[in-house]
């Protein structure tokens, strides 16, 4: 069973930073991609992923989708377990993958 899909969004001087917890797959990759889309692509977007237990294909392209388009940074601390697949798919080619951001 999916575990629930929670995002908290706060914009910020310099960027829309968007915190994700739960599990991300095609049950509600749409609330995602929603969110996602109604940010400015010369926004910076910030997307902490620190907190999801599971990230499938339809949410990879989200993050890709995003990284084409417009600016982004994705968080995921060296323990965090979707950090090797956001590195296994090579998200850091498009986009910045960050252990953490300057106020954690």
């Amino acid at each position: 069973m999916t575990e629930r899909l929670a995002m908290d969004v706060v914009e910020e001087p310099e960027a829309v930073v968007i915190r994700l917890a739960g599990d991300v797959d095609m049950t509600n990759v749409g609330q995602l991609r929603a969110t996602v889309s109604q940010v400015a692509a010369g926004t910076l977007l910030v997307v902490d992923v620190n907190e999801v237990g599971y990230l499938d294909s339809a949410g990879i392209a989200v993050l890709f989708e995003r990284a084409k388009r417009g600016r982004l940074e994705v968080v995921a601390a060296p323990g965090c377990p979707i950090r090797r697949v956001l590195e296994v798919v090579a998200i850091g080619q498009l986009a910045t993958l960050s252990d953490s951001r300057p106020d954690d």
